[in-house]
């Protein structure tokens, strides 16, 4: 029954869901008990695929470590969180999928994931993940990661930067960072040309793995000085700090 509430008043869903229906009365291929290997690609064939075919590039470590370093322009949504839900809601699904980092077993993980949201196009695992990737000489990227406390100071010290919140509207407005921008996971690719380019983005949500999904996509849309807050947004209530909410 918790289940069926959540899903009744949910006011957004992943944009996979869309074409879940009609696909399902057309009848889906069963998965079976085992799956076929996916392929290990080497680093310039993960180049070639993403800059010829448009290959999605999504990296399934934890936003901390893709933060320390990562392919540039590759998608950070963890397996371990709410992963198909999130690439169903942030690359088209018409799109190759290359995946990236991971052990065997998440990787296998992340495939089912995946194939039982309609996501069938997936080419391959990138071998050696991204130490193989640097090792070939190809560009790496990395973002700071940071904790609430962290965001606390720098909006006490009046520090210039725009901070963009990624919760849902239900978070949001129960309190936010005074100041913050409201920009839903989903949102962010539609208005980053809105966003100033003139100082830092932090990107926060409520534990860290929203707004991690959201700092690649704003990497993707050219952005370089973005933090990715990753610490738990209750910090700031224990931190005894004030927010914004509508009264």
């Amino acid at each position: 029954m918790s289940f069926l509430a959540r899903a009744v008043n949910e006011v957004r869903y992943p944009t996979c869901y869309r074409a879940m229906g009609e696909r399902s009365l057309a009848g889906l291929p069963l998965l079976g008990r085992s799956l076929p290997s996916l392929p290990g690609l080497k680093p310039f064939q993960v180049e070639t695929l993403a800059r010829e075919r448009g290959a999605a590039v999504v990296d399934l470590r934890p936003a901390r470590d893709y933060d320390g370093a990562h392919l540039p322009g590759s998608f950070s949504v963890g397996i371990d969180g709410p992963f198909s839900a999130w690439v169903g809601w942030v690359v088209e699904r018409e799109r190759p999928l290359v995946l990236v980092g991971g052990s065997p077993a998440q990787q296998l993980k992340a495939q089912r994931q995946l194939l039982r949201i309609g996501y069938d196009r997936i080419i391959g695992v990138l071998e050696g993940g991204v130490e193989a990737w640097a090792g070939a000489g190809l560009p790496v990227s990395s973002f700071e990661t940071a904790e609430i406390e962290d965001l606390a100071t720098w909006i006490l010290s009046a520090e210039p930067m725009t901070v963009i919140d990624t919760r849902d509207e239900s978070e949001w407005s129960r309190g936010h960072v005074p100041g913050a921008v409201h920009l839903y996971v989903p949102d962010v690719a539609l208005h980053a040309s809105e966003i100033p380019r003139d100082a830092p983005v932090a990107v926060h949500c409520a534990s860290g793995y929203r707004a991690g999904i959201a700092a690649s996509i704003l990497e993707q849309a050219g952005f370089e000085r973005i933090i990715h807050v990753a610490g738990p947004w209750s910090d700031w209530d224990r931190l005894h700090l004030a927010t914004d909410a509508p009264g």
